[in-house]
């Protein structure tokens, strides 16, 4: 009985990690969304000219981040990352996002650690087997892909083998006229 409750606790923790992955990535394209949406905005109090002067350039203000950020969520999850990592968000805000940093690499992945890069996986992100710049050898999908969970094993496709899915499978036949990458071709009868 431990056991099962220890799996259904391992379980939670891992559905909830790639929950939290999942509610970073929402965040960042709501909050892409809001910076397109207030682009062609401006202070809009009757003398921009001074406000500019007083308060910085729109583009930039604090006043454009909390329209922003105000405008990010609709489920609780959302509200809950937000309100936690406000700071972390107004630390891109003021100095990161001048320096070409993305949102969702700082973000969801070095800061708040609740994502991995395309190709890699789990608590340290490790590379999916094939490669980060090819996990599966492109012939599947790897568990956990992009997230801080998943144990980084291939799901192969149709055709394919292995533990990086970089062999054909029982009944299937590599197409020798293409030489730069393997491609298993149908069924042997």
């Amino acid at each position: 009985m431990h056991l099962i409750f220890v799996f259904l606790v391992m379980l939670s923790t891992s559905l909830c990690a790639k929950e939290k992955c999942e509610t970073c990535k929402d965040i960042v394209t709501k909050f892409k969304e809001g910076m397109e949406r207030t682009s062609r905005h401006n202070f809009g109090g009757g003398n921009t000219d001074w406000e500019e002067t007083r308060l910085g350039t729109w583009a930039d203000s604090e006043t454009r981040l909390i329209d922003i950020i105000e405008g990010l969520c609709s489920a609780t999850e959302c509200h809950s990352m937000v309100e936690e990592h406000e700071e972390d968000i107004e630390n891109w805000w003021f100095k990161q996002k001048s320096n070409g940093v993305e949102l969702e690499t700082w973000l969801c992945i070095d800061t708040i650690q609740v994502c991995c890069p395309s190709g890699k996986f789990g608590r340290s992100c490790e590379e999916c087997p094939g490669g980060a710049e090819t996990p599966c050898s492109k012939h599947g999908k790897c568990k956990g892909n992009g997230t801080r969970t998943g144990t980084g094993e291939c799901e192969c496709d149709d055709g394919y083998t292995s533990k990086s899915c970089n062999e054909c499978d029982e009944g299937f036949y590599q197409d020798k006229n293409n030489t730069s990458e393997l491609n298993c071709l149908g069924k042997l009868k």
